[in-house]
């Protein structure tokens, strides 16, 4: 189902009636992260004890069902959650007090990730190419779906000579093979599978020119961040141990993300070391704030610094 920004903007409007009291910090941390290659920081760190080094008592479990987690954290049912730049600006018009705490997956320049796969039996290369096609988005108005959106407007084409379809990662590849779908905006190891099955062809990254881009974060409430201010920054540091140390100890990371994820071994040396970065800059939200305005989602424009916690 694809979400008008009225329907989002009606959606969220109703969490404040789920707003924690104060009382909402008590241990243990409730932090609910995604399955993927790209989001295994905060499960490196429990399994490796760097918020226990932290002398923080978390737990880290994954969600099935990404769009319950902003709500969640509203609730405070969860202390920290995944969402994107985009819902936590939305949700900000909306009157709640998310924000960022740390950066979940992102895109480097030189290695993207956001790779759009086309019917091997298509003549599609380019933008223009698109038009008249079916298109399938993980999810309508999330990262991929923004950043497709805002890779057509730059390239000169108008997203409504687009049919988007929603469909989960998984459903892919049989949408492609029945040709309900002519490409998919696929995220790995979905797109590994897809191109070693011979069910697309890549065609280009659609992934916003920038050094760095984060397609996700975590996510806590700004009031929570207050009344645990040190608990935060240690949050932070544990993460910065967990990332330092994927890139250092591949072996024991891959047997952690083997555990968590079910993916075969040598399908997670193929992936290589997730790119992962903690630290988030007013600069990198002020990304997603531009593309919300470009493509019709936001109208207000806070500052970007006010959307990090603090």
């Amino acid at each position: 189902m694809m979400l008008s920004r009225r329907q989002a903007m009606a959606t969220l409007a109703a969490a404040p009636l789920l707003l924690p009291r104060a009382s909402q910090a008590a241990a243990p941390i409730k932090w609910m992260t995604l399955s993927g290659h790209f989001y295994m920081a905060p499960l490196v760190a429990q399994d490796t004890g760097q918020f226990t080094k932290q002398g923080l008592d978390v737990q880290v479990t994954i969600s099935t069902a990404p769009p319950t987690l902003l709500p969640a954290v509203v609730s405070g049912t969860l202390q920290v959650g995944v969402s994107t730049g985009v819902q936590v600006a939305l949700a900000r018009e909306a009157g709640l007090d998310i924000v960022v705490l740390a950066g979940a997956s992102v895109q480097e320049r030189g290695h993207p990730t956001a790779l759009m796969v086309v019917r091997p039996d298509l003549p599609i290369r380019s933008a223009a190419d698109l038009i008249g096609k079916k298109v399938v988005s993980p999810g309508a108005n999330g990262t991929f779906y923004l950043m497709f959106q805002k890779y057509l407007l730059d390239h000169g084409v108008d997203p409504r000579r687009v049919t988007m379809l929603e469909a989960g990662f998984a459903q892919m590849a049989d949408m492609l093979r029945s040709g309900q779908a002519d490409a998919v905006l696929a995220a790995e190891p979905y797109t590994t599978r897809l191109l070693d099955a011979k069910l697309g062809n890549p065609v280009e990254y659609y992934a916003i020119e920038r050094d760095v881009v984060f397609d996700s974060f975590y996510i806590c409430s700004q009031s929570w961040a207050t009344a645990n201010h040190d608990t935060l920054e240690k949050c932070r540091q544990a993460l910065r141990d967990a990332v330092a140390l994927m890139a250092t100890d591949v072996a024991r990371s891959a047997e952690i993300e083997a555990k968590y994820t079910k993916l075969p071994l040598d399908m997670i040396a193929r992936l290589g070391v997730a790119a992962a970065r903690v630290d988030v800059t007013p600069a990198d939200m002020k990304v997603w704030l531009d593309v919300g305005h470009q493509t019709g989602l936001l109208t207000q424009n806070p500052d970007p610094a006010s959307l990090i916690a603090r």
